[in-house]
């Protein structure tokens, strides 16, 4: 199983992947850092949604070969992925550009990453139903739980 840009509870805020490093800047009250002009294109796919297509391929996959898991659906740049998420966080910061201070950051960065899921449609089943807005809403409100803090979208 080759997993793309899973994201969602149990996913801590500081193992630097965009989503939970976007996250927390965006619950902190902070501005969102990007650390590239925010062009790249990535699509998201929420842990339930890996979690279900994982175990399908376990199930009905073919010994020996390769599936690609994820959330083929939409395919969004990193600006719209930081701005998305002010959206649902209710984050008071903006979003920046600042390079990063590791300087093999963007070393083999593709400009686009979005699995063929072919493979896995044709073993049948479910695929991929959490929205992107929803599945960072509740990433958010568990993140936020985690940090003794209340989502925004919770207080008012």
């Amino acid at each position: 199983v080759r997993p793309f840009n899973v994201y969602g509870p149990g996913l801590r805020a500081d193992d630097g992947r965009a989503v939970p490093s976007l996250v927390a800047d965006a619950l902190g009250g902070r501005n969102l850092v990007l650390h590239s002009d925010g062009r790249p294109r990535r699509s998201f796919c929420y842990v339930t949604d890996f979690m279900a297509s994982l175990l399908r391929v376990i199930a009905r996959g073919a010994d020996g070969e390769a599936y690609n898991v994820g959330d083929d659906r939409e395919e969004i740049s990193m600006r719209d992925l930081a701005d998305r998420i002010r959206v649902v966080t209710h984050a008071p910061g903006r979003v920046v550009v600042e390079p990063s201070i590791d300087p093999d950051y963007l070393t083999d960065n593709p400009q686009r990453r979005c699995p063929d899921l072919s493979k896995l449609r044709a073993l049948g089943g479910s695929m991929p139903c959490v929205s992107l807005e929803d599945g960072l809403r509740r990433y958010a409100r568990w993140l936020a739980a985690e940090n003794g803090r209340r989502p925004a979208d919770e207080g008012s």
